[in-house]
């Protein structure tokens, strides 16, 4: 697989099951912003990424596994190499790579904050996006997506 091939595969990947975020916690006087990439699939995948793309760390929950980076430079590097084949979230990697360009002091917590609030919107626009293609559909499309199969 060539270079290219192994990014625009983990785009796709990304597009389809993974989350671009950036997690907020602490207290309101002392708030803290953590940037991180998410990707949800079966086992061989995780093998794959921790192959060949960085050791993440790895959960199961439900059924699901799950691979997640956070250190900033290695999200830095990820978000560059994948960012010219995204589709759908390419938009929310820019605004994270964005974040991570930040200084990491206390100084720009406004410019954390926004880029924070950006995401969350992006997220929120594409859910509502979402229900209204749902409303559109056929009928019969409207059978089939009520059916358990697509509810789990």
């Amino acid at each position: 697989m060539t270079n290219d091939a192994k990014w625009a595969y983990l785009a796709g990947v990304t597009d389809a099951d993974g989350s671009l975020y950036i997690s907020k916690y602490g207290e309101a006087t002392h708030v803290h912003y953590k940037p991180c990439i998410f990707v949800c699939g079966d086992p061989l995948l995780m093998s794959w990424l921790q192959g060949n793309i960085a050791k993440g760390s790895m959960q199961i929950r439900e059924n699901c596994w799950g691979w997640r980076i956070y250190k900033k430079q290695l999200i830095s590097d990820v978000l560059d190499s994948i960012i010219p084949f995204l589709t759908t979230k390419k938009q929310e990697a820019v605004i994270l790579r964005g974040y991570l360009d930040l200084p990491s002091n206390k100084w720009c917590k406004h410019d954390k904050e926004v880029c924070y609030q950006q995401l969350r919107q992006l997220k929120r626009n594409r859910m509502k996006e979402k229900w209204v293609e749902l409303s559109k559909l056929s009928p019969y499309q409207e059978e089939l997506f009520s059916k358990e199969v697509y509810h789990g």
